[in-house]
């Protein structure tokens, strides 16, 4: 009759058991077991008198953010100049979605959370170009109306 050991879960040697005994100890697949014969400890998976009595391993869920592994090589550009200026200009209610992602950029990457940032970027950039498009065509329009305003004025001079 052999007799089992196996090296329990803080590192100690337990056994020896009989065959019955090991089947109700609740050992694990991956849970080294010895018997006199074998040149190594073994998981206790690969014994088939072990197979229906081996407890399988349950990964544990993880709650960590997962690792980022491509570290992109430049940090994108804030655009928090351009959304500023833009604020300047003309277009304050489109400029403010601009500067706080713009704003956003660096903590994120200092961070690591790489693809926010750069989405942040996108979204800066987004928001920028509409303020400047928005104020262009305000300005535009502001430099129409007194183009028009004075052919319509002068017209009645003569």
């Amino acid at each position: 009759m052999r007799e089992y050991y196996y090296i329990d879960s803080n590192g100690a040697k337990q056994g020896p058991f009989d065959l019955e005994t090991m089947q109700t100890m609740g050992i694990e697949s991956n849970t080294k077991v010895w018997y006199t014969g074998l040149e190594d400890w073994t998981n206790a998976c690969e014994f088939e008198e072990l197979q229906g009595f081996v407890t399988p391993i349950v990964p544990k869920r993880s709650f960590e953010k997962p690792i980022q592994r491509d570290i992109p090589q430049i940090k994108p550009d804030s655009y928090l100049a351009w959304s500023i200026v833009s604020a300047i200009l003309c277009c304050l209610p489109f400029s403010i979605p601009a500067i706080v992602y713009a704003a956003k950029v660096d903590s994120l990457w200092i961070n690591k959370e790489y693809e926010a940032s750069i989405d942040a970027a996108k979204k800066a950039k987004k928001w920028t170009i509409v303020s400047a498009i928005v104020a262009g065509g305000f300005w535009l329009l502001y430099i129409l109306f007194f183009v028009v305003i004075g052919i319509a004025g002068y017209s009645d001079f003569f």
